[in-house]
């Protein structure tokens, strides 16, 4: 198999709410990873339909991943042009009296993002709630009970890529013990394996039950499986989620953008130490710079370091696995046809079900 660009091992950002012309013709003359909309990004449903239009026709024979943040909530990059959905835990009621409605839900989700050109959500989230006010997740997760997170995130996700959209689990090995934001610091985490195994592991072997296309790492350090942050550690992602846990599929990092890593490690050694923990895909949405800066780094490692190849070449496996499921050879989305769908009464009924 010929060596992958490095290109094809990111997911970026934009600028604004249009490619420039140097952001078209990178996708263009490269293969993409993905590319990633943020709020910034987005103004209508004109506006991103055009907008992710021009990103699949700048590379028609390698168009990248489009993806978001579409949980509902304060996590919601689409508010106001998609339905909008309340916090998942607050719904927590609701799906313990109609436990179908989190497949419906993320089904409702997936038809409005596949009409506006996305191919990957990044949620469910898997994080249990630890019940703490001062908990940085907070009511993006369904709720505290990992039985119940397991069997809600399992039937959301079902719904997601049932209805054609990618779905990541997140934040892997479980971010909800935590009460520093990774955004900011590194957060080390003290909870044995047993509990780990007994608690914030249930949603994400929940998930791979489901077969999640994706699972984003956690920068945070669970001391009891390593001293790396899990997006660096063989550890957590080698041994525990692709051996003992049997994923196969796409593993994506959080932004590398975040303080936990990036002030804490080299871009060299966060890209080198994230392929050998088996990472497919880094995300960098916000500094262009950074960005240019890691492909080049990728790029001298998978042309002078065998082992590196090696990891590249079974990350890519997965990666085009993902690709050939989820994007394939994409039309442009269509205006009207987006209309008929996004906000529609069903969607907007289904909401309000829950009220």
């Amino acid at each position: 198999m010929p060596t992958a660009k490095a290109t094809e091992f990111f997911i970026l950002g934009l600028l604004g709410t249009e490619l420039t012309k140097d952001e078209y013709n990178f996708i263009k003359n490269n293969p993409m990873g993905g590319i990633i909309l943020f709020k910034r990004n987005i103004t209508s449903i004109e506006q991103v339909i055009a907008l992710n239009q021009s990103i699949i026709e700048a590379n028609a024979e390698f168009p990248p991943l489009i993806c978001v943040d579409q949980e509902g909530g304060r996590v919601a990059r689409l508010k106001g042009i998609c339905t909008d959905v309340p916090p998942l835990g607050q719904l927590l009621p609701h799906f313990t009296k109609d436990p179908h409605f989190s497949y419906r839900l993320g089904a409702m989700q997936a038809r409005e993002l596949v009409a506006l050109g996305f191919n990957l959500n990044f949620a469910p989230v898997c994080d249990l709630h630890s019940g703490s006010a001062d908990h940085v997740i907070g009511d993006r997760a369904f709720a505290e009970h990992p039985e119940t997170v397991a069997m809600l995130v399992s039937r959301y996700i079902s719904g997601l890529q049932g209805a054609g959209l990618a779905a990541c689990a997140k934040h892997f090995p479980g971010h909800g013990a935590t009460s520093i934001d990774s955004h900011m610091a590194l957060p080390i985490l003290d909870t044995d394996v047993d509990t780990l195994k007994a608690r914030e592991l249930m949603p994400f072997e929940a998930a791979i039950k489901a077969n999640v296309a994706t699972i984003m790492t956690a920068h945070i350090v669970t001391r009891s499986i390593d001293q790396l942050p899990a997006t660096l550690s063989e550890r957590t992602l080698n041994q525990l989620l692709r051996h003992q846990l049997s994923f196969n599929n796409v593993i994506i990092s959080d932004d590398l953008d975040m303080k936990a890593v990036a002030d804490n490690y080299s871009l060299s050694d966060i890209i080198e130490g994230g392929l050998f923990a088996t990472v497919d895909l880094f995300i960098i949405g916000n500094d262009p710079n950074k960005a240019h800066a890691a492909i080049d780094i990728l790029q001298g490692l998978l042309d002078g370091h065998k082992e590196i190849r090696a990891a590249a070449v079974k990350a890519k496996t997965r990666i085009d696995h993902l690709r050939a499921r989820y994007v394939g050879k994409p039309k442009a989305p269509d205006l009207e046809a987006a209309r008929s769908i996004i906000r529609s009464t069903p969607h907007l009924e289904l909401v309000r079900a829950c009220a």
